[in-house]
């Protein structure tokens, strides 16, 4: 951490935007209780911000697309496919992921 804040302050950076989830802004804040004038902006994969419908990050999610892409491989492949979907613990990828199943045989 003291080398971030060496860095930033060699650099004549007069504050940090930070842009990310969980990992991201807990760092930012690490950051900012060492000095450094940040601002937090929350994106997130996961759709786990408070008070917002989509939180910037959801949609550009690949996990639709992924599962979409590996319904049309194991058409031709026997056998189960089990699929992990990244999040960490409200779901909502996981939710869109089924919701966007193109055969009603698979099973998320």
């Amino acid at each position: 951490m003291a080398r971030c804040v060496e860095t930033l302050k060699h650099n004549n950076l007069d504050a940090l935007i930070a842009i990310g989830g969980d990992d991201t802004n807990s760092v930012a804040q690490r950051l900012f209780e060492q000095g450094i004038k940040v601002v937090g902006v929350p994106k997130t994969i996961d759709n786990d911000l408070m008070e917002n419908d989509h939180a910037p990050g959801f949609p550009s999610r690949f996990g639709v697309q992924a599962f979409m892409g590996a319904d049309l491989d194991n058409r031709s492949l026997p056998g189960v496919y089990v699929a992990v979907v990244m999040g960490r613990q409200a779901g909502f990828l996981t939710a869109a992921s089924a919701a966007a199943r193109t055969r009603a045989t698979v099973r998320i």
